[in-house]
């Protein structure tokens, strides 16, 4: 059976709300409901991923510079948000196939969905090599 995905479109939000309810997804999505998420900030936030440390340091640095800081309940490193648009995506197991290819690509289709439904136009890119820079900064084909 073909898994139906919901679509939410949030408007700018918090730094905690924006992860209360990617983590709320989570929840929803151990229940068997799989959602694509859309939205942005208000503000700059640094959200921290799982395991990168987050103590009062953080917390006051970005507070002197106007930053607000949040920790993910997914892994990853930090990341800046502020005129972004960010999606969320939380599913069951059952909506994706087996392996990891297999899973990209059936989350870039609902990806290119999603865009599709709020009027963007977007689709895969071509395959090719992927460039890279070795240790000395000179880039190199893979």
């Amino acid at each position: 059976m073909k898994t139906r995905w919901r679509l939410i479109e949030d408007g700018p939000a918090s730094g905690g709300w924006n992860m209360g309810v990617d983590e709320a997804l989570l929840a929803t999505a151990v229940e068997g409901v799989a959602t694509f998420r859309l939205y942005s900030w208000d503000g700059p936030w640094l959200s921290l991923g799982y395991d990168q440390r987050f103590g009062e340091a953080i917390a006051e640095a970005g507070h002197q510079v106007g930053v607000g800081a949040v920790r993910r309940a997914t892994g990853g490193r930090a990341v800046l948000h502020g005129g972004d648009v960010t999606y969320a995506i939380a599913a069951p197991e059952s909506a994706l196939p087996a392996g990891l290819r297999g899973s990209y690509e059936r989350l870039a289709d609902v990806l290119l969905g999603a865009l599709a439904a709020v009027g963007v136009a977007a689709d895969r890119s071509v395959a090719g090599p992927v460039a890279s820079l070795n240790a000395r900064g000179q880039d190199r084909q893979f």
